[in-house]
């Protein structure tokens, strides 16, 4: 069992079936609050983007006091075995490549069960953000994002 506690009146809530970073209603108080916001040494200070597998986060380095994103498996994936490891070996794969346009993976972990990968935040969004924003790129930025 996970107890999670309102941040106006300290009353303690059951948060076992609630994934990282959920918008709860306390029962005393009716102010809301999020739950399950510290994964190791890092504190999730709002979402970032949604994907098929996984739910982006920007998060507070509390030991080092910077800026990171975390990388969340969904909910249905962490209780699969074989999605776990896929997960798993991409943190592995990333953190073995340095270069300046691959983000650095700080660290891998697991908090109410659910794996995460700390990396590097990475400024002015993604190439996918950019395109949904703008729409298709124009040929001289996309031989410029491909030859990086």
């Amino acid at each position: 069992m996970h107890i999670g506690h309102c941040g106006s009146c300290g009353c303690q809530m059951d948060t076992s079936s609630l994934e990282p970073y959920t918008n709860v209603v306390c029962p005393e108080c009716g102010e809301h609050t999020r739950v399950k916001c510290e994964l190791g040494n890092y504190r999730l200070i709002g979402r970032h983007a949604v994907g098929g597998m996984s739910k982006l986060f920007v998060a507070r380095d509390m030991t080092l006091g910077r800026e990171v994103a975390i990388k969340i498996l969904n909910d249905e994936y962490c209780r699969d075995e074989q999605r776990m490891r896929q997960f798993e070996h991409e943190a592995m794969i990333t953190a073995a490549i340095s270069h300046p346009h691959v983000v650095r993976v700080f660290t891998v972990g697991k908090a109410f069960g659910h794996f995460y990968i700390a990396m590097e935040l990475v400024p002015n969004g993604s190439l996918e953000q950019r395109m949904t924003a703008h729409g298709a790129l124009p040929e001289h930025e996309v031989l410029q994002v491909a030859g990086e």
